[in-house]
């Protein structure tokens, strides 16, 4: 890659992290996009990938907003927490921003389950008096595409996303890409420790 396009790149990820935490923009895809059209190159080959937003998003929020994206930041795992212990049966692994620590305005919980009791998981949901709709996404475990079932609440806190996941995945390493970076996982014991720690670091 050029330097002039590297440049680019730096400087479309650092839009689409402004965009994030002013616009609320949730979606990386959506804010990759409008930053390119911002930066006059929305045709561009050389969007950044998820992981180079988050970082520029977590320079962002440490250089203008520090004491506001902590305590926001620990509110959420907070929640996330408490959603845990309420799933601990299908055994939940916390991933997404919030591992990293690096959120927008609308961030959301994201959850793995690893569990193959997923029509259990349905029947605990309505029980628990918890709206869900279906939302599944495609990974890539060990170099293999698999296609996860999931679940989109929307819970007091903040919105949640649920993935269920073979029990056996949670010895691989799974991306949402390929050649992207390994999806970090928190179980409940370490969010909690990171909580008792002080709640803002990884």
């Amino acid at each position: 890659m050029s330097r002039e396009a590297s440049q680019l790149r730096g400087h479309i990820a650092h839009l689409a992290a402004r965009l994030m935490v002013r616009d609320g923009v949730s979606d990386y895809g959506m804010a990759k996009r409008k930053a390119a059209r911002e930066a006059g190159a929305p045709d561009t080959r050389h969007l950044p990938s998820n992981e180079e937003v988050e970082d520029a998003l977590r320079a962002y929020q440490d250089l203008f907003h520090p004491q506001e994206h902590a305590r926001r930041l620990r509110e959420l795992r907070e929640d996330a927490r408490e959603l845990m212990r309420l799933l601990e049966p299908f055994h939940p692994y916390l991933t997404g921003a919030l591992v990293g620590g690096s959120i927008g305005t609308q961030a959301e919980i994201c959850l793995h389950l690893y569990t193959d009791r997923g029509k259990d998981l349905e029947l605990f949901l309505a029980n628990q008096g918890l709206a869900w709709g279906r939302r599944d996404q495609r990974l890539l475990a060990g170099g293999a595409e698999i296609d996860a079932p999931g679940f989109f609440l929307d819970t007091p806190g903040a919105p949640m996303s649920v993935l269920l996941l073979d029990p056996r995945l949670l010895r691989q390493t799974l991306r949402t890409a390929s050649g992207g970076p390994p999806l970090e996982r928190l179980s409940l014991t370490t969010l909690e420790s990171v909580l008792c720690d002080g709640g803002t670091s990884a």
